[in-house]
């Protein structure tokens, strides 16, 4: 029994000396058949990652793809539309010639996004955009020439971030708490109808504007919209319940456009518009010009608390307490609103954390 025991075990040694050993890191080719174009890798319990070189397809990459799966696409320049209707993350790889390119004709949209859950990241879109049909999606990092990203029915949880448009817009309809975030516009807007808990913060909007129709409870924090000098940098009309803080608003037609609405508007910069704020013909605004109640903030080496308001170039007064807050309230623009506590400086002087206590 004794020998038999010493058999077994040396067998069982053996066969765990035979057998490879299997890493996280260790990717395998699963199928040597495939195109030169195409190859997938794989790990154990991982998803699958599908590569895709200039030579090939990447709307055929995305047929072949699972749900969860990786689909990354190598430099080069790829003709062809392509439609996502599955969660992948599907990602633009710079391997030694530039991000790359997918080009249309400038008509559609080169990337529809029907599936929920899906990543696109990191790719040039040149002549036409990406529209969005599903929820829970990340575009970001992408530059779009000639095109827009569009969301044109109900949707939410989506996340637009970091992108750059060249001559096209972002346009969200019927959107419900989704994020956009850094992205610079050149000669282009972001327009937002009908939709509900959007943050929209730290956008460069340059020839164009930012637009709210029916938009409520949002939060625009630290955009900058200029360089539109026959449009307007923000209209708010017939939106409510919004806090745009934080925001500079330059060398445009019109600053601020209100009218039926009714927002918390304060920290704000309104430098060298032809017209700060205009209130459309809509039975006028009821936007509170500062902060509704008392915030800390820091001015120049020292903290306060106050309700501070918005930087008018064409305001002049005195700050007696040295607060940074002007002691003379400023008639706001053609509107019927009063700014109680204008700032004595441009908003970038001051210091705040935004609560984002939305009304």
């Amino acid at each position: 029994m004794k020998g038999m025991g010493g058999l077994l075990l040396a067998g069982v040694m053996l066969l765990f000396c035979l057998t490879p050993a299997v890493y996280a890191e260790d990717l395998q080719i699963v199928d040597e058949t495939l195109d030169p174009w195409l190859y997938e890798e794989t790990v154990a319990g991982a998803p699958t990652i599908h590569i895709v070189n200039e030579s090939g397809s990447i709307g055929e990459a995305v047929a072949r793809a699972n749900p969860g799966d990786r689909v990354l696409v190598e430099s080069g320049t790829y003709y062809e539309t392509i439609e996502v209707d599955r969660a992948l993350e599907l990602r633009g790889i710079d391997t030694g010639g530039g991000m790359p390119v997918v080009c249309g004709n400038g008509s559609g949209s080169l990337f529809t996004l029907s599936g929920t859950g899906i990543v696109l990241e990191g790719f040039v879109v040149n002549g036409s955009g990406i529209t969005v049909l599903s929820d829970r999606n990340v575009i970001s990092n992408n530059t779009i020439i000639g095109g827009d990203i569009l969301l044109p029915i109900r949707s939410g949880g989506n996340s637009i971030c970091d992108n750059v448009l060249e001559g096209g817009n972002i346009t969200i309809m019927s959107g419900t708490v989704m994020t956009v975030r850094g992205n610079t516009l050149l000669n282009g807007s972001i327009t937002l109808y009908r939709s509900y808990d959007l943050t929209v913060l730290d956008n460069l909007v340059a020839g164009g504007g930012l637009t709210l129709v029916n938009v409520v409870d949002g939060a625009f924090f630290n955009n900058t919209i200029s360089d539109n000098p026959d449009g307007c940098a923000v209209d708010v009309r017939r939106s409510f319940c919004n806090i745009i803080a934080g925001n500079v608003v330059r060398d445009c037609g019109c600053g601020f456009r209100t009218g039926e609405s009714a927002n918390q508007v304060y920290l704000n910069t309104f430098v060298n518009n032809t017209v700060h704020v205009a209130s459309a013909d809509l039975s006028g605004g009821c936007d509170l010009w500062s902060s509704p109640d008392p915030v800390t903030y820091l001015f120049n080496g020292s903290a306060f608390v106050g309700t501070p308001g918005n930087y008018w170039d064409d305001h002049t007064g005195t700050d007696m307490d040295g607060d940074g807050v002007l002691e003379d309230a400023y008639m706001v623009g053609e509107s019927s609103g009063v700014d109680q506590f204008p700032l004595a400086y441009p908003g970038e002087e001051y210091t705040i954390t935004y609560a984002d206590e939305r009304p």
